[in-house]
């Protein structure tokens, strides 16, 4: 029998001071993507005094590019992997100009007019396309450490862990500024925002990509990488085609599996209001509650506290009840509780925060526990399929975590149009006040009700991923095997 520390994958291949070494490399993901997200677009109207409109259409075109990005880059870096045997050149090729591109996005622009506009949507798209090579290959790099299924959780979970913190520090980030630096004017403040967290992001990501994996385990991946190649040329696995021959023959066959359908209608529910919540937060915060540069770092770190509880609380549970239970009574808490906010008032840092503490009771869990739906997926293919797409699979669910906030883009600079918002940071009428509320509430509030009605379809439990693990073990030896107790899990046959 394992030991604890087994179980709980603190021991094994990787001392635990690796496996932290390790989860530093998620700032490079959880800190751009958390000042991009939450302030680009609100940088565009307040600092460069773009229309809300035009900096909606900047902001969705840089995230539709994002989404679009992902199956190619997916690709290239799955190609680097199997000639290197690692994902450190990808990582690198994509934090280098990562950082470069994160300050130019906060650097006002030496251009006016359309040279503005043409500044800010490229280095917007430069910005997303570098960030997802840098992100895609530091959860890759994650299973490629350790063959250990207990070991890999763990390292999601500290990962779980370091995002609140990274997070604060994108979500705070110019808050921090403006109480730090009170004397600088605000074109300055942003600067220092911008070029302060990428510092911070690209320090701990070098410590992962230089030091989380030994010299002795790069060469054993290495060689890994070589000896895979080889195989997969000699018996011309479908893995290798499914990138070079016939790309939407194969999407087409992964989405015959339910679970896929429904994943992509729950990851659709939450970041559309993911997006609509961040897109619209810092402006609600600013003229609606009437919070002061103090109070929203305040509000900030407060998350940051609640975001801690509930990932550590939603790993244990899903372990223990399943996923489904879980995104079923998040989605519904979240969604319910928000609407509900619709009725009330948001006009104090209290109110502000349970709000928020709302949002994160689905915030929380989909973004630690939402990749492990993939893995699922993977699983159904091999055994429905016999072909192991593990990356297509997060490519097609990736689009549409990207789809979201590109829908959220566009309509939240309309929003701010409509409510009669103002750029330029200037005083807002009351109009904009109450506008954001109903929008910062009822509209996510809704948007995560139907994420209830697509949990409820979710077809994967825990007792029939049991008995799917078994039976494809067995497949895989060559031994007889039972569908039952997951057979609705599987495509149906025409």
């Amino acid at each position: 029998m394992k030991n604890k520390g087994n179980l709980l994958g603190l021991t094994g291949e990787m001392s635990l001071w690796q496996k932290i070494r390790y989860s530093l490399g998620n700032a490079g993901d959880e800190l751009p993507y958390a000042i991009f997200y939450t302030y680009f677009m609100m940088y565009l109207t307040e600092v460069a005094g773009i229309d809300a409109v035009v900096a909606g259409v900047i902001s969705a075109v840089a995230a539709a590019c994002d989404g679009l990005v992902d199956p190619a880059l997916g690709i290239f870096s799955d190609n680097l992997y199997r000639k290197h045997g690692t994902r450190r050149p990808a990582m690198v090729m994509g934090l280098g100009p990562l950082a470069i591109v994160t300050i130019l996005l906060f650097v006002p622009s030496p251009f006016s007019g359309t040279g503005q506009l043409v500044y800010y949507c490229f280095f917007s798209i430069l910005f997303v396309a570098f960030y997802s090579l840098y992100s895609m290959n530091f959860v890759s790099m994650g299973a490629e450490m350790t063959d250990s299924y207990e070991e890999r959780n763990m390292l999601r979970l500290l990962c779980g862990l370091t995002a609140p913190l990274f997070a604060y520090l994108g979500h705070g980030g110019p808050q921090l500024a403006q109480a730090i630096l009170p004397k600088m004017n605000l074109q300055g403040q942003w600067v220092a925002t911008g070029v302060s967290i990428t510092i911070i992001y690209v320090i701990c990501c070098v410590i992962c990509i230089f030091v989380a994996l030994s010299p002795k385990r790069v060469k054993e991946l290495r060689a890994e990488g070589r000896e895979l190649k080889e195989v997969r040329s000699e018996e011309n696995i479908d893995e290798v085609k499914v990138s070079k021959l016939n790309f939407f023959e194969n999407v087409g066959s992964v989405l015959k599996i339910k679970a896929l359908r429904v994943e992509i209608i729950m990851i659709l529910s939450f970041t559309i209001a993911n997006g609509f919540f961040y897109a619209l937060i810092a402006y609600a915060l600013t003229y609606s509650m009437e919070l002061n540069a103090a109070q929203q770092a305040t509000y900030w770190a407060v998350q940051t506290v609640i975001y801690y509880a509930a990932v550590v609380l939603c790993v244990p549970v899903a372990n223990k009840f399943g996923k489904k239970p879980l995104f079923i009574a998040c989605f519904a808490i979240a969604g319910i509780s928000m609407t509900a906010f619709y009725f009330g008032s948001v006009q104090s840092l209290l109110a502000a925060t349970l709000l928020m503490a709302a949002f994160t009771f689905i915030e929380a869990p989909f973004w630690t526990l939402y990749c492990t739906w993939g893995y699922e997926i993977s699983d159904i293919d091999e055994f429905a399929n016999g072909k192991r797409r593990t990356s297509l699979i997060l490519s097609v669910a990736s689009v549409f975590i990207k789809v979201g906030p590109t829908l959220s883009f566009i309509l939240s600079g309309i929003i701010l149009k409509s409510i009669g918002y103002v750029e330029g940071g200037v005083s807002q009428a009351a109009t904009v006040t109450e506008g954001l509320h109903g929008y910062i509430t009822l509209l996510p509030g809704l948007v995560l009700v139907v994420g209830i009605i697509a949990a409820l379809q979710y077809p994967v439990t825990r007792k029939g991923f049991d008995a799917l693990t078994k039976a494809l073990e067995a497949k895989r030896a060559g031994e007889e095997y039972s569908t039952e107790g997951f057979e609705h899990m599987l495509p149906k046959e025409k």
